[in-house]
């Protein structure tokens, strides 16, 4: 048994009182507990139970009653508070109107990607024909000569000439 657990069984058996505080407890586990340990055996348990007894006035027989006649161990947990959109699955919208996205059919996409890929339109096939794009032709680059020309674009704007 660890420290925690040794606190807990004495909080929930009412061991702890104004005589007998957490911290009593866990110094009187840090007694018996051996140097470097953090959990005691059943003897040592034994011996804690005895500590308590003298730190708390009592008889060591009246310790060991009030744990023997405990209902177990108190479990308190915090209780959440109604929240309204989380609750009420009527005001659940998208996709986790049907379920959440676990429960959608994976991999087939929303009516407009597949209207867009033509899979939607009665394509027989199961995948859609794959796309080629078209290659880009590289056309080599001409310079245009600096001085004008007569009847060229920069002549006629009145660009610098000769």
């Amino acid at each position: 048994m660890d420290g925690k657990t040794f606190i807990k069984l004495c909080k929930d058996c009412k061991l702890v009182d104004k005589k007998l505080t957490a911290t009593d407890v866990d110094l009187i586990f840090a007694k018996v507990a051996p140097k470097g340990q953090r959990r005691i055996s059943f003897e040592q348990f034994g011996t804690a139970l005895e500590h308590l007894a003298t730190k708390k006035g009592t008889s060591p027989e009246d310790v060991k009653s009030s744990i023997t006649q405990s209902s177990g161990p108190t479990l308190s947990g915090t209780q959440a508070d109604a929240v309204r959109f989380h609750d009420d699955k009527s005001t659940y919208t998208g996709t986790h109107v049907n379920g959440g996205p676990d429960r959608v059919a994976k991999g087939t996409g929303t009516a407009t990607q597949l209207a867009s890929s033509g899979m939607g339109t009665g394509h027989s096939g199961s995948h859609p024909e794959p796309r080629l794009a078209e290659p880009r032709l590289s056309e080599p680059r001409h310079s245009e000569p600096r001085h004008s020309q007569p009847g060229s674009a920069a002549g006629a704007c009145g660009g610098s000439g000769s």
